[in-house]
């Protein structure tokens, strides 16, 4: 598949300071494709790249493009109630708003597990987990992620869905003994 979206943010702490957060608004544009054939029944592959565009409002000097790169499996447990399973590599580069000069590089690793509880044909309550281990250039940002989400997803019509997200996460820095906590909300309107 090819696929690309759109969307407005707003952060509270644009930073990612500890002390003396600024919000801030920004524009999220994010370009991709990704192959995600099914190896056996309940086994299935993804492979996916992707690059994203972030540009900030009052802080401009914020901006920065994303590249990602990534594979991983997938593996649905029919006889718990088809509870998927996962692992996934993935790689990360971000450069300056006009990709001249990098400033970040990170290897991760992510086990997670995934289950949807089905309301009727068109709509889905889902929750996961996810553990993800990262090994990053410069190492005084690296860190790992443990995070809880939970949300719903309702097809409007036969091409356009509505979905809405929570997520907590737990954020250890592998240097100086820092520990941050995120939580975020999405909101999504998607056109098929």
């Amino acid at each position: 598949s090819v696929f690309g979206d759109a969307g407005w943010n707003w952060t509270s702490n644009v930073a990612l300071t500890k002390n003396s957060p600024q919000n801030d608004n920004y524009f999220l544009t994010t370009t991709g494709v990704s192959y995600q054939p099914i190896i056996r029944h309940n086994l299935l592959a993804e492979f996916t790249a992707l690059h994203q565009w972030f540009r900030y409002d009052r802080f401009t000097e914020m901006n920065f493009n994303s590249l990602n790169l990534g594979a991983g499996l997938s593996y649905v447990i029919t006889e718990l109630d088809n509870l998927a399973v996962f692992c996934r590599y993935n790689y990360n580069r971000l450069t300056n708003n006009d990709s001249t000069s990098e400033f970040y590089r990170n290897h991760s690793i992510t086990l997670g597990l995934y289950k949807t509880f089905p309301l009727a044909r068109a709509h889905y309550l889902y929750a996961g987990y996810s553990s993800q281990f990262g090994f990053s250039d410069p190492g005084i940002y690296q860190r790992d992620y443990h995070s809880l989400m939970a949300g719903y997803y309702l097809d409007i019509l036969p091409k356009l869905s509505f979905d809405v997200n929570g997520r907590i996460s737990y954020v250890p820095y592998r240097e100086n003994g820092r520990e941050d906590y995120n939580e975020s909300v999405t909101l999504g309107l998607n056109y098929k």
